[in-house]
């Protein structure tokens, strides 16, 4: 259950017992490991009586949420708490920044470092040079050949990008051919080849979608939402990606 889709922890509550199937159980867990009785918890949940921001810690642990994820509660259990409109302001302001911390990708994924500026400049000027960086580490790819056939490109075109990749340390040679270096590199928001990084792999993206035996999955839709549904569908975006790299 993702707590940053919420703005009411009530809410959050409600949904994480609808998702449980013993929900009776699942609540007397709940209320002890919170340290309040099920009577009290119930009073919470028809708004008849508030959680603390202590509970909220309590129940953070009990759930095993990260720490951004207890601290979005506490600060929802801080919101319902006040009716002084400047602190109702200053809450909501916390949620947002927090909710803008958890979407922030470079900040929480891990990786092995960075690579100098003219290194960058090359490595993200063409989708050629990614493509080669993460394919020698699938078994089968590791020479010249085999590489050029899968990304249909010429053999000098894959010869020159390993040579330029074993330079920046992202690829290796080794007895059977070529291996990877350092496996993850980041780029930050706010470096000008962000831009370059983004547009090759969309061009990728849309030179796919035009073929006729495409397996991937190509959606486009012009919409409108509110900011904060906005956020929400961000959310859910970064939680997919972190499912994603799990799996990968």
């Amino acid at each position: 259950m993702d707590v940053f889709s919420f703005d009411d922890y009530r809410d959050f509550l409600r949904e994480l017992f609808k998702a449980n199937s013993d929900q009776r159980g699942f609540k007397t867990r709940l209320a002890s490991a919170t340290g309040i009785q099920l009577s009290y918890l119930s009073q919470v949940l028809s708004e008849k009586a508030e959680l603390t921001p202590d509970h909220a810690l309590a129940m953070g642990g009990y759930l095993g949420l990260s720490r951004l994820e207890n601290e979005y509660l506490i600060e929802l259990v801080n919101l319902a708490r006040t009716s002084f409109p400047a602190m109702v302001t200053r809450q909501k302001q916390k949620l947002r920044d927090l909710r803008r911390e958890v979407s922030n990708l470079t900040k929480k994924f891990d990786s092995d470092g960075r690579i100098g500026y003219e290194d960058r400049r090359r490595y993200y000027s063409s989708w050629l040079y990614g493509a080669i960086h993460v394919l020698v580490s699938v078994p089968g790819y590791q020479t010249e050949d085999t590489i050029a056939r899968r990304l249909s490109v010429s053999v000098d075109a894959a010869s020159a990008a390993l040579d330029a990749l074993a330079k920046m340390g992202l690829v290796r040679r080794e007895n059977a051919g070529w291996g990877l270096g350092k496996g993850s590199i980041y780029l930050n928001n706010d470096e000008p080849e962000i831009l370059s990084h983004h547009s090759n792999w969309r061009m990728r993206a849309l030179n796919d979608s035009m073929r006729s035996n495409t397996a991937g999955l190509h959606y486009s839709a012009i919409q409108t939402l509110s900011v904060r549904d906005f956020e929400k569908i961000r959310s859910l975006v970064v939680r997919m990606i972190e499912q994603q790299r799990s799996i990968t």
